[in-house]
């Protein structure tokens, strides 16, 4: 019998079926496949019809209508059984596979039937004033549509678009798939959004387009909402060339009607008092903020605004994490989005928390870092889902003793167990700039924590990579960094598919540095230094580099290359977190390795490697060749060249200490960086140098100034 044909089936490769119900499932439908107990397939008009060798039946009739199986569960294997049965029987019949899948769409009097009165409302309410949304059409590569809303993720598993959807909010309920066989549960609103951002990708783009773009809906009058291509990398485009227009949200300190004069405000005390005036009188601007409207506040502003004041408060405190430079660099974001204007660069609309479904989140390592008595660790996970990243982090006094692998992070789980493993939980709130938190008590929900394989290669290619030198260029092309999404999680990646060319103990530096090369032959450097919190991240890195399949860490491009501190190995099978995991093996790592001495991958000749548990440390100022070739760039070299070093220096030293009674001394100290700047070639910075000196108290002048050294720290 010849069986229909069905692209909405052929579209449901594994990953769909996975996501659409669970891994698990699909791994025993797929090993039934594999044993020969494939379900016999038949047709009843444009319905499949499978047979299972267990007596049940199952009904798959197109789209619109749900599923059926006479064995009663609410989903089955054998209904996945049967797609998978049915792709197979497709292809092998000279069907081409349904990849990429089709862009959702769907009725509007469908959608508002199945958003309900009070939803509807509340969905055209997210579009006032206007939402940003980013549309990822589906590729071969990553099969599934997604739209990503601020503070949730619509993924729509099917071509029936209602049937298909599944948001990652507390709010969505499990809305019907077609395996399942159920169609009444209520969508959520967050999916009535993607739906409207995919209708109008296709309405610009066509329904062929397959690039990802970014939508921004507006609040129009009519049925569905206004729309226009983002603009934002247009408006934006030219602050790497300028330091941004004098008129907008950030030229208004004086007007009490502009909601963002505070801002300004704020980041013009550091030039009149700068962060030694004192966090009370620090806190006093500040609090202007908090009047805003929590609806429409910039969310990313805030952020920012709250990480100054922590900075200020640090310095006051006399802590360790405290950095003028990051002062400088805070004050010089707030002044560049406040300049961009856009909703994007500021962050309207973007909701401060949003509670989040039942999900799985998987570890890709944690990070401990110390303050006095203080410890705190942030903990990495990835929603494989959706491949959304978000950190965890917890903090506690060092006096409460204990080793910090084996202190509770949440109830009866370790920070070791954690780090390694991955969770289920339905008690998380996500926050705007990417920190998830896991309540607690009655009604709260669950979380459990399990293991994980590190099985990285099942995650969304967005999450890794594997072109060095693409993401590269992606990194260090077009807007700046300080200009987007203010997430915590925004510099982490995983890096796979790479050969180890080399690796090094740089004792000066007491830190490791190896050298990744892709397929291309394009090099990502892995640089990791000592910690006293972690003393066996040195061992346990030198130890399994060389036979690593997957590293986790935050990426960066510094100096035109790419380089990489990690937090996590995959090696062996096993997640090797390099902050909580024990080594390897014992503390010598039998059989000894000989003195200053690492076979690198390859098999080549040794290069010098000493972390100080594994071998005694290397001459002062030695660095080993790599290979017989030229030693591998290492320290300041990796961190750049210095030429606009004088310009950073300037502004921090500015923005720690003020104007205040040091006028005199500012002036002088501009006219040394200026002439150093014209020295080395940068005639226009120089310029604005010496524009500020005449003026010290020009703000647009000060303003300048910071845009022009945030700028910098990212060419």
């Amino acid at each position: 019998m010849t069986l229909p044909d069905r692209p909405d089936l052929r579209a449901m490769g594994p990953e769909v079926l996975a996501a659409a119900t669970n891994l698990g499932l699909v791994k025993r439908a797929t090993r039934d496949l594999s044993e020969g107990r494939a379900p016999v397939l038949t047709a009843d008009g444009e319905t499949v019809v499978g047979r299972c060798d267990d007596g049940a039946e199952v009904r798959l009739p197109p789209p619109g209508s749900a599923p059926t199986c006479t064995c009663g569960a609410v989903t089955c294997r054998h209904r996945i059984a049967t797609i998978l049965a049915f792709r197979e029987s497709s292809l092998a019949a000279g069907a081409a596979p349904a990849a990429p899948p089709p862009l959702p769409e769907v009725d509007a009097q469908a959608l508002e039937a199945a958003l309900g009165p009070k939803r509807w409302l509340a969905a055209r309410a997210l579009l006032d004033p206007r939402i940003v949304v980013e549309v990822l059409p589906g590729t071969a590569a990553d099969p599934i549509p997604t739209a990503r809303l601020p503070g949730s993720t619509v993924r729509f598993l099917t071509a029936n678009a209602i049937a298909g959807m599944r948001c990652d909010c507390g709010e969505f309920t499990a809305a019907a798939s077609t395996l399942t066989p159920s169609t009444s549960t209520p969508i959520c609103v967050h999916a009535a959004i993607g739906l409207w951002a995919f209708a109008e990708y296709r309405r610009l783009f066509g329904a062929e387009a397959r690039a990802a773009e970014k939508i921004t809906l507006t609040g129009a009058s009519g049925s569905g909402p206004a729309v226009s291509r983002d603009a934002s990398a247009s408006k934006l485009a030219g602050v790497r060339e300028r330091t941004g227009p004098r008129e907008g949200p950030g030229s208004g300190g004086a007007d009490e009607a502009n909601p963002y004069a505070p801002f300004a405000a704020l980041v013009h005390h550091l030039l009149l008092r700068g962060v030694v005036g004192g966090a009370e009188a620090f806190a006093t601007v500040a609090s202007g903020v908090r009047r805003l409207d929590e609806a429409h506040a910039p969310r990313w502003l805030v952020l920012a605004v709250a990480e100054l004041v922590a900075q200020v408060d640090a310095y006051a405190h006399r802590s360790a994490r405290y950095d003028a430079g990051r002062v400088a660099a805070i004050a010089g974001e707030i002044v560049g989005r406040l300049r961009a204007g856009t909703e994007e660069a500021l962050g309207v609309g973007l909701p401060a928390e949003t509670k989040v479904g039942r999900t799985r989140l998987v570890s890709l390592g944690a990070r401990t870092f110390a303050d006095g008595d203080d410890r705190r660790v942030e903990v990495t996970f990835v929603d494989p889902d959706s491949s959304t990243l978000l950190l965890f982090e917890k903090s506690w006094d060092h006096a409460e003793g204990g080793e910090i692998a084996r202190r509770p992070v949440l109830p009866r789980t370790p920070l070791g167990t954690l780090a390694e493993g991955q969770l289920i939980s339905d008690a998380g709130v996500r926050h705007a700039d990417g920190t998830i938190r896991f309540s607690a008590g009655r009604g709260a929900g669950t979380t459990s924590v399990l293991p994980q394989a590190g099985d990285w290669g099942r995650l969304s290619s967005r999450l890794i990579v594997r072109d060095f030198g693409a993401t590269l260029r992606a990194r260090t092309e077009g807007l700046p960094r300080f200009l987007g999404p203010r997430t915590r999680t925004e510099t982490l990646a995983i890096v796979s598919d790479f050969s180890v060319e080399s690796i090094v103990y740089v004792a000066e530096e007491q830190a490791i540095l190896g050298a990744l090369v892709d397929g291309q032959g394009a090099r990502l450097f892995v640089r990791r230094r000592h910690a006293a919190l972690a003393p066996l991240a040195l061992p346990i890195l030198g130890a399994l580099l060389p036979r690593a399949t997957f590293l986790s860490g935050d990426l960066r491009a510094e100096a035109g290359r790419l380089v990489l501190d990690p937090l996590a190995v995959v090696a062996d099978g096993k997640v090797h977190v390099f902050d909580t995991s024990p080594a390897p093996g014992p503390p010598s790592l039998a059989p000894p390795l000989p003195a200053n001495s690492l076979a690198d991958a390859n098999g080549r000749a040794p290069v010098e490697v000493g972390p100080p548990s594994l071998a005694p440390p290397l001459p002062a100022n030695s660095l080993a060749a790599a290979n017989g070739r030229a030693p591998l760039p290492h320290g300041s070299a990796l961190g750049g060249d210095g030429r606009l070093d004088p310009l950073q220096r300037f502004v921090e030293d500015l923005v720690h200490g003020g104007l205040g009674r040091r006028r005199g001394a500012q002036i002088q100290a501009a006219a040394v960086a200026a002439d150093a700047l014209e020295g080395r070639g940068y005639l226009q910075i120089a310029d604005k140098i010496r524009v500020w000196a005449r003026a010290p108290e020009d703000r647009e002048a000060f303003f300048d100034l910071l845009v022009l050294a945030a700028v910098a720290r990212e060419s």
